[in-house]
């Protein structure tokens, strides 16, 4: 009878791992949030003859006070992209897949735009122009355009061009955290002898970004291609936050993810981001108070018998930017003690505390910790 109850048990238990949608996959287990691979690179060498530029012998365009001016469309259509040309304003449209570029003769800027919807714009280093009915553009801005690598060899007079296509997958991105700062990672497979594509994650709602943290090598192995996890930290607001993903190689964007992110602030654990530090109180990220006060305390560990001066508390209201209280809290023989009096009005506070490290104009904050204070009056 044990037995079968142990079966049945095991069996429920399995069902629930493998099925879809369930509590697992919303709590964001997944380590990864996608994975890329590269495919079969293609390459190109110009050839560089006097002041004019040649690929197997079909020239490609022509230096104005040394700045290599090359042909649009020719370099473009041999690494897979297609060209379309405005009869009227005589703009170039550039697309491969999703990813596309517009650019106009003698403008600034060129248009970025993915799934037909314009996302931003980039700034040229050189205007293009059209002469004798050829578009011609700047060797540095198509190789950011298309998300070429390249390599110059002095000697040779010849320049190295590498095109890579990727294959995207997806893994589970979050729609719920329990603390205010999120970190994405992906897995990338490629050969690792040139640069690696740019992982961005922006609030769309407040247009905050922030770019890729790492990029690191975590298995090299035999083969070709090795991984790699790319990794981006941004900041979250208290409430809903509206979040884009992309990864882009120069301009050119190879995914795009949307997505809401849900912050269940009062799960939030107590992160120690300095090991030398460690904190009695508070010892959560989230505390309910029903005095307008909180003290905080801990200590810090000597290096060779040498303790920090201080540290620096800066608290505010949570739905507002502007920091309401600075102190300084002395740190004497390694401890530290303070009570922190809120303003004596009911509500969310962010209270962070941070080291003081010499900076070249000013002393800069690097956050140890930070918690949040829901002070709600206590009424008799």
């Amino acid at each position: 009878m044990k037995n079968k109850v142990f079966a049945v048990t095991l069996a429920i238990a399995l069902l629930i791992l493998i099925m879809p949608g369930t509590a697992m996959a919303n709590d964001y287990d997944q380590p990864y949030a996608f994975e890329i691979q590269s495919q079969a690179d293609k390459q190109m060498t110009v050839q560089f003859v006097g002041n004019q530029m040649y690929h197997d012998g079909i020239y490609m365009g022509y230096g104005i006070s040394g700045k290599p001016m090359l042909t649009l469309r020719y370099l473009a259509e041999w690494f897979g992209f297609r060209v379309d040309y405005n009869a009227q304003n005589r703009a170039a449209f550039v697309s491969n897949g999703e990813y596309a570029f517009q650019i106009e003769p003698n403008s600034n800027v060129a248009g970025i735009f993915w799934a037909g919807v314009k996302v931003k714009e980039y700034e040229l280093t050189e205007q293009p122009f059209i002469k004798n009915n050829t578009f011609y553009i700047y060797s540095l801005d198509i190789s950011t355009l298309l998300g070429l690598m390249t390599n110059w060899d002095n000697n040779t007079r010849t320049w190295d061009v590498l095109y890579r296509e990727y294959t995207y997958q997806e893994l589970g991105f979050p729609t719920a955290v329990n603390d205010d700062e999120l970190t994405i990672k992906g897995l990338l497979f490629a050969n690792g002898q040139y640069e690696m594509p740019l992982l961005e994650i922006m609030d769309t709602i407040n247009n905050v970004h922030a770019y890729t943290g790492s990029a690191c090598s975590i298995d090299f192995g035999a083969e070709v291609k090795h991984k790699y996890e790319l990794s981006s930290t941004i900041k979250m607001q208290e409430e809903n936050n509206r979040l884009q993903v992309s990864l882009a190689m120069g301009q050119r964007i190879i995914f795009v993810k949307n997505f809401d992110v849900v912050v269940n602030l009062e799960d939030k654990e107590l992160v120690v981001k300095e090991p030398s530090y460690q904190f009695t109180s508070p010892t959560k990220g989230y505390i309910k108070v029903n005095k307008p006060e909180v003290i905080i305390s801990g200590s810090v560990a000597g290096i060779n018998d040498y303790y920090p001066s201080e540290v620096v508390l800066l608290a505010r209201k949570a739905e507002h930017t502007e920091i309401m209280l600075e102190e300084s809290i002395p740190i004497i023989d390694g401890q530290f003690i303070h009570e922190l009096a809120l303003e004596n009005e009911e509500g969310l506070y962010k209270v962070t505390i941070n080291s003081i490290m010499a900076g070249p104009r000013s002393p800069v904050y690097v956050e140890i910790t930070n918690f949040y204070v829901e002070y709600t009056r206590a009424y008799r």
